[in-house]
């Protein structure tokens, strides 16, 4: 454990965050908040949020470097192209495991025979096809509690703003959208936040820089996901976080 170059790597993502801020590519403008800024609202960061209801509901904690709390575990496959007759017994096998706290769901490839295209009607059905999937699968585990993240099928706005209502996402659900690499953003991803916050929604936004992208090897990616997890609390106004740092030719890691 290097706590000094932890701390350099932390300050050299505050300070290109702050130079660089996030692009909104539908303005062509630059979102900037300078270094105290940034500062000065990370004071206000959560340390912990529960998810789920009853007695299947979590409790995640903001830990420390060597923290004994053990972390939160999601089970799933998540964002696996999948066919829907084999959505639910594939979802089933990982809810039902014990040490599973929350989930996700693998991504349809079809609805009724019909490819999904985004912002299109197929977009909104197949939104509301995976969170009706989702929710049987965890009634039929015996733990309709659970929080799940959602809505993986939505890629524009208006699926997710559609399931995420009355009879699809819920309130202790982990509301999910991801920002574009690198650190930029767009109306699309702006609305789906607007909607999660007006909805009282645990906001759960992701970034995945890329290796060997505009953040180059390992050192310049260890100062771009921290920028990029800085940017989901200061930017986007996040409940949690989450990356997953993606090779371009072999996926990514454990995230």
């Amino acid at each position: 454990q290097d706590d000094k170059l932890a701390d350099r790597v932390w300050e050299a993502a505050v300070d290109f965050l702050g130079e660089c801020g996030v692009y909104c590519q539908t303005t062509n403008r630059v979102i900037l908040f300078n270094k105290d800024e940034i500062l000065d609202i990370l004071k206000y960061a959560p340390d912990s949020v529960t998810v789920g209801a009853g007695t299947d509901a979590v409790t995640e904690y903001a830990r420390k470097v060597g923290d004994p709390r053990r972390p939160l575990l999601m089970g799933s496959s998540i964002g696996t192209p999948i066919e829907d007759e084999y959505f639910v017994p594939s979802m089933i096998a990982y809810i039902q495991e014990p040490e599973v706290d929350v989930t996700m769901a693998p991504t349809l490839t079809s609805i009724y025979g019909y490819d999904i295209r985004t912002r299109s009607p197929l977009e909104i059905l197949s939104s509301w096809r995976e969170v009706e999937l989702t929710l049987e699968a965890m009634r039929r585990a015996g733990r309709p509690g659970m929080a799940f993240t959602g809505v993986g099928s939505s890629i524009s706005d208006v699926g997710q703003l559609s399931a995420d209502g009355p009879g699809g996402l819920r309130q202790t659900d982990l509301h999910t959208f991801g920002i574009v690499s690198e650190l930029k953003t767009n109306y699309d991803i702006l609305n789906k936040l607007t909607h999660i916050l007006l909805r009282d929604g645990v906001v759960d936004p992701y970034a995945n820089p890329i290796y060997g992208g505009l953040g180059g090897g390992i050192d310049g990616q260890a100062v771009l996901i921290t920028a990029a997890m800085i940017a989901l609390n200061v930017f986007f106004m996040a409940t949690c976080v989450g990356t997953s740092p993606t090779h371009p030719f072999n996926f990514n890691d454990t995230g």
